[in-house]
């Protein structure tokens, strides 16, 4: 007996595409939903310092201090205003008037003209972890950069070094400008496609378990391995179209920069695709009813979204949550799209993230669908 029959797989392929096509709300999710998702969620998930609310109480009134708050303004991050008294200045951190505080204490202009440290108190509202960091990386940059030019012309006009001055110089690869947009969407193109293509399969046997055609399938010649790849085929084709509109609206809409190749990124999709497939129709095959099936399926994309570093880098979550991230497709392709996206990197050096995708493949001959 011949391993598959090319007549009936390709039938049964058919029938999958006309049932797939056929049914207005796949339609719907298939053409809607993922770029729906992808403009949202592209303007509405930004981590980028916008508007940050600053105080800042001057007591040393001097062309220094005014020069450090006026080059703050001018960063473009923040909102300043001032207060008259370190009680005033407690009192907009506790309400939320500011996000974060600055302190000019006396004799701060005399103290850098000299050459010595002048301490400057820099306090952030910790409640709202990811602004409070960039407040603080901001203004504590800005101040290090102004006095860097103090100890500069110190240094000029005295003739000589000026003492434990460090020269540093940094740069940024991969996303010069730091924007959070450059980092998020790659993973959203990947969370996208990863929860299209579960639920596209994942009502497929509870489907027709609950309409009875199940039955009727039974009763031809199609074997295990037909009917599954059958059901498989027909998805991994339409999330595949799917893919190209998320990827192209991402770098035409967004202005992702896209350093890799588009082949190589598509063609790592496949595996991630059948191995989300597989386990959509491995969730569809122990469900009875389509909403066992649905709700099966939210319960196994959730921890696949926390899990997987889209959210939370893998490397500060607990030791046993690393072992379970690995055992998650999602993470491997979210580590593919943003290498390929940001980095462009290729399969020399993603081939780990790709060989542990192909792992993950359903053992399409071993399943059973009755």
């Amino acid at each position: 007996m011949a391993f598959l029959d090319w007549q009936r797989l390709s039938a049964m392929i058919r029938k999958e595409f006309r049932q797939q096509l056929r049914d207005p709300n796949t339609l719907r999710i298939m053409a809607l939903a993922p770029l729906i998702q992808l403009v949202v969620l592209g303007y509405a998930v930004n981590n980028d310092p916008k508007d940050l609310r600053v105080a800042y109480l001057d007591l040393d009134h001097t062309q220094a201090s005014r020069q450090v708050v006026y080059d703050l303004a001018n960063v473009g991050y923040f909102l300043i205003h001032r207060v008259d008294s370190q009680d005033a200045l407690l009192r907009d951190l506790d309400s939320g008037a500011a996000q974060a505080t600055l302190q000019f204490p006396p004799g701060f202009e005399r103290k850098l003209a000299r050459g010595e440290d002048s301490p400057v108190q820099v306090m952030a509202d910790g409640s709202d972890t990811n602004s409070a960091t960039l407040a603080v990386a901001y203004m504590v940059g800005t101040i290090q950069s102004y006095a860097g030019d103090v100890t500069a012309d110190w240094r000029d006009r005295r003739g000589g070094p000026a003492g434990g001055a460090v020269d540093t110089s940094s740069q940024v690869w991969y996303n010069p400008a730091l924007l959070s947009r450059n980092y998020i969407l790659p993973g959203v193109v990947a969370l996208i496609l990863g929860t299209l293509a579960s639920s596209l399969t994942v009502l497929g046997i509870a489907r027709e378990r609950e309409i009875g055609t199940l039955e009727q399938l039974m009763v031809t010649p199609l074997s295990n391995r037909e009917f599954m790849l059958g059901k498989i085929v027909a998805p991994v084709s339409l999330a595949l179209v799917d893919a190209v509109l998320v990827v192209l609206v991402s770098i035409v809409l967004f202005q992702v920069p896209f350093h890799g190749n588009l082949l190589f990124l598509f063609a790592s999709m496949i595996p991630f695709l059948l191995a989300m497939l597989g386990a959509g129709l491995l969730i569809s095959a122990v469900a009875k009813t389509q909403q066992q099936a649905q709700l099966l399926n939210f319960f196994y994309n959730l921890p696949q979204n926390l899990l997987s570093g889209f959210i939370f880098p893998v490397a500060t979550m607990p030791v046993w949550a690393q072992y379970v991230s690995a055992l998650i497709p999602q993470r491997y392709i979210l580590e593919i799209v943003r290498g390929v996206y940001l980095k462009g990197l290729g399969p020399t050096v993603l081939w780990p993230q790709v060989l542990a995708l192909c792992a993950m493949e359903p053992p399409v001959c071993l399943c059973r669908y009755t």
